[in-house]
């Protein structure tokens, strides 16, 4: 009997776990790994991005769906771990890691590629570094946050409960302070997420293929104009409302633990 997934597929899953779900019984068959399975999927991305990174129309295009595979890629490896009862702590590692790995390849791409086409509308050197210097920074803090939010958490909780013991509550008082909502913020996240870039990079490898119109650049500059400040944003109110702390006491008096979904986001 197959594990069961701990949460239920929402939004973008509907899409690729359909299909995933039809491609899992060939992976199965050909007795591949889930682990196996991550680690191509990372291949694959690392390998799309270095395609779309060139000047050659057909690689582009073609490096322009590698983020749609290594996608679903990521549904069949836990797909085939389930079905194998194998789901491991390593496993979720290689997971967790290739995801950061093959952002950072494609936003590279995105900066190396579109770099021609900044500088022939006037950027110099100089600026169309400083843009794609700005913008692979807002990838990795856009990828970055959670997890070492995260570790944060977690490093906490292991070092209270060496010193507290058998005690897992919290040492001091604490008060939540409501974070603003900031729909524009998470709107801009949301457009530099794989979410998007796995629709909008075709958009752009098929626009250069047909057309020889390369907008490549256009997410490096808009990633420095804007993702950039909503992230950084983003960072000062973790710090200012104190949602690490939120997070952390109610994990540990285990009243968000079983909602994963709306933990993950710090609120």
């Amino acid at each position: 009997m197959p594990e069961k997934r701990f949460y239920d597929y929402k939004g973008i899953d509907r899409l690729f776990a359909p299909i995933a779900n039809q491609l899992t019984p060939i992976f199965l068959y050909l007795n591949i790994s889930a682990n196996k399975i991550t680690i191509l999927s990372g291949i694959v991305g690392v390998a799309a991005a270095i395609l779309f990174s060139t000047t050659n129309k057909t690689y582009v295009l073609i490096g322009s769906f590698g983020y749609s595979v290594y996608y679903l890629l990521d549904y069949i490896d836990g797909n085939v771990a389930r079905y194998n009862s194998k789901s491991s702590l390593s496993g979720m590692f290689l997971d967790l890691f290739m995801s950061p790995i093959v952002a950072m390849s494609m936003s590279t791409a995105l900066y190396i590629g579109g770099r021609e086409s900044a500088l022939n509308i006037g950027l110099n050197n100089f600026l169309t570094n400083t843009i794609g210097i700005i913008f692979l920074l807002s990838i990795l803090i856009s990828y970055a946050r959670f997890p070492i939010a995260w570790l944060t958490i977690g490093t906490s909780i292991v070092h209270n409960r060496f010193l507290f013991k058998n005690s897992t509550k919290t040492e001091y008082k604490y008060y939540p302070r409501k974070r603003p909502s900031k729909k524009l913020v998470k709107v801009i996240i949301a457009l530099f997420h794989e979410n998007f870039m796995i629709f909008s990079l075709p958009i752009i490898g098929t626009i250069y293929y047909f057309f020889k119109i390369d907008i490549r650049f256009i997410y490096p500059l808009c990633g420095s104009l804007i993702l950039f400040p909503a992230c950084i944003y983003e960072l000062y109110s973790f710090v200012k409302y104190d949602k690490l702390k939120e997070i952390y006491n109610e994990i540990i008096n285990e009243k968000e633990i079983i909602n994963p979904l709306k933990t993950i986001y710090l609120k």
